[in-house]
């Protein structure tokens, strides 16, 4: 797997060196263009003169170099494109040019032999760059000899000139322009013991030899340097990638160790969430039944973020699991957590952790708290923060002091747990949220649900927060004491399909918590239509948080169930769905058609309302 993301990153690579250099000979493509009109206009005025055999050339190869460049832009549209050879032709087309330019104006375009070598270091590959140094060598030396009699005149390569005598009697000094006086003139100079061949070798040739072999070994190095760094890249990237999928699979494990739904629980209506700042954290919160007529509820914070704390968080919750099944007092049951927690802690790592207990025929909460944040309790715009001991915190020491306390909740009431991710989150201006303001907003109003004040939080800690970045991880859990003959089951989803199972099993666990399950097969298509559109049209893919919250109100004196979906996605209602008269067979209907068709005949009221940016679909049927 690792090479082949490997060799999909280098492969990648390629194509945007292709991609690149393209454009660069697009570019020079242009440039030969206006170098080849250049040289017809001066041409025509007479203001350059131009040997015949150099005419020639710019008339045939100059051309010629025009068509391969531009080529590549053609070919750019193909799989050519993608094909290893598609690099070496565009390498080539710039060692033709530059050939080509050596030839006609040897003296000036010199250091354009580099360029090609330059160019091969985009690719990252040491061989691809060797090679064209090699091919490179060669054409420079073949472009020195052709110059000498295809090229402008270079004293260099050739010599003066030849001397001669003008019609006056003037001597000057005369420079052949045509192949064969060129020939004869170099013929002459060997059999006068001079060889301008060697010569052009071994002054001209070795010592552009010798700038592009330096070049040519610092593009060596360079590409190199450049071939390992992209290495390490990958190797990072990889490890990257390894890591956030680890840390996926332990958000998930964190998530799945933390409780779904409560059920069989009558009298009491419980709402959590757990927002971490990474993909995992410390933060923990747990409620279950312990019997007919007790849940315990627990909520908790361990030091430090990430790992460290999530794996500390993990042994926490599944020890506070075991030990609340034992039936002792909450002081018991921390007691007994810090015993073991507090075993192999060499880093001293800690918890905080306030875990109660409601008989929830008498409404008596029994509670411990050990070192953390102090509840709310209270209804109807009279909430305050629970007066009760602040404890140690658990896993330092081997020992701790904790008590136990009670108090006697009203019908009604609602317990409010939390982390200090909440009252220590920070605006802009790093001002702290605070307790005051939470306090606040319980009494800004009053709430008829768990999912209405839920939402009511989390709107005024975002108001507060903004933009600015999550410290902390975010964890609360309402509890509501209900004691009255309205039954109350809520809970949150994903807005997922595959969360669709979840939801239907927590709508019949509450109608057989009422002896209703015989309307099971109905609702159950209730859910599944409403829920399935929720899932599909509220949210877009984009959002990282989509959740659906259901509440099912049981109301025993009239016999009825009321079932509230209620979202925050854009503003989407499941029932707007073209409506259609059913004549016949159903099953004719569109898409959607016959789903809704159903609900809209099995429910006695359905409405939608869009609230504070919140979707919300009421249901109601008299069983």
């Amino acid at each position: 797997m690792q090479r082949e993301e490997q060799s999909n990153t280098l492969k990648q690579n390629e194509i945007d060196a292709n991609s690149q250099l393209c454009k660069a000979a697009m570019v020079t493509a242009v440039f030969l263009v206006v170098v080849l009109l250049m040289y017809f206009i001066l041409n025509k005025i007479s203001a350059l003169v131009l040997s015949r055999a150099t005419y020639i050339t710019i008339n045939i190869f100059v051309p010629f170099n025009m068509l391969v460049l531009l080529s590549t832009w053609f070919l750019k549209k193909t799989k050519f494109f993608y094909h290893e050879g598609y690099k070496y032709l565009l390498l080539g087309s710039f060692l033709s040019v530059y050939f080509i330019l050596n030839i006609i104006i040897p003296k000036h375009a010199v250091l354009t032999w580099a360029i090609p070598v330059l160019l091969s270091n985009h690719y990252y590959k040491p061989k691809l760059t060797r090679n064209i140094y090699f091919i490179t060598m060669g054409l420079m030396l073949i472009a020195l000899y052709l110059a000498m009699y295809f090229g402008e005149y270079d004293e260099h390569l050739l010599t003066y000139g030849i001397p001669r005598i003008d019609e006056n009697g003037i001597p000057y000094i005369y420079q052949p322009e045509l192949i064969a006086e060129r020939y004869e003139m170099l013929h002459n100079l060997i059999l006068q013991g001079e060889n301008r061949y060697l010569k052009v070798f071994a002054y001209y040739y070795v010592a552009r030899s010798l700038g592009l072999t330096i070049i040519y070994l610092t593009s060596m190095a360079l590409s190199k340097r450049s071939y390992n760094l992209l290495q390490k890249e990958i190797s990072v990237s990889q490890a990257k990638q390894q890591i956030e999928t680890e840390l996926n699979v332990a958000h998930e494990i964190q998530h799945n160790a933390l409780p779904k739904e409560l059920s069989n629980i009558k009298d009491v209506s419980i709402l959590a969430d757990l927002k971490p700042t990474k993909e995992v954290g410390g933060d923990l919160y747990n409620y279950f039944a312990l019997d007919e007529s007790h849940v315990a509820i627990a909520i908790g914070d361990v030091s430090g973020k990430g790992v460290p704390a999530a794996m500390f968080m993990m042994k926490t919750i599944t020890c506070l699991n075991a030990y609340c099944k034992l039936g002792r007092k909450p002081s018991e049951i921390l007691t007994e957590l810090n015993s073991n927690i507090h075993q192999g802690n060499d880093s001293m790592m800690f918890v905080t952790c306030f875990l109660g207990i409601l008989d929830t025929k008498t409404g008596i909460f029994e509670f411990c708290n050990a070192g953390h944040n102090k509840p709310i309790i209270g209804k109807d715009k009279n909430f305050r923060y629970l007066d009760c001991a602040s404890g140690f915190v658990l896993g330092p020491l081997d020992t701790v002091p904790l008590k136990d306390e009670t108090i006697q909740l009203e019908k009604g009431e609602y317990i409010f747990l939390y982390t200090d991710g909440i009252t220590e989150a920070q605006n802009a201006k790093h001002e702290l949220y605070g307790e005051n303001r939470l306090l606040e907003s319980f009494n800004k109003r009053e709430y008829n649900s768990l999912i209405d004040m839920n939402y009511e939080i989390q709107d005024a800690l975002s108001t507060f927060v903004k933009d600015a970045p999550q410290s902390d991880d975010i964890t609360y859990l309402f509890m509501r004491y209900q004691g009255d003959e309205t039954k109350v089951y809520e809970n949150v989803f994903y807005a997922k399909l595959e969360e669709l199972d979840r939801a239907i099993k927590f709508l019949q666990d509450a109608l057989a918590d009422n002896n209703k399950s015989q309307y099971n097969t109905k609702l159950a298509v209730v859910m599944d239509e409403l829920f399935s559109n929720i899932a599909k049209y509220a949210y877009s893919p984009e959002e990282h948080d989509p959740k659906i919250y259901i509440r099912i109100t049981y109301n025993i004196s009239k016999d009825s169930i009321y079932i509230t979906f209620v979202d925050r996605g854009k503003k989407f209602n499941p029932l707007d769905v073209k409506e259609e008269k059913v004549s016949g067979d159903v099953m004719n209907l569109a898409e959607g058609g016959l789903g809704l068709f159903i609900v809209k005949n099995t429910m006695d009221e359905i409405s939608y309302n869009r609230i504070n940016h919140k979707n919300i679909l009421l249901t109601s049927k008299k069983l």
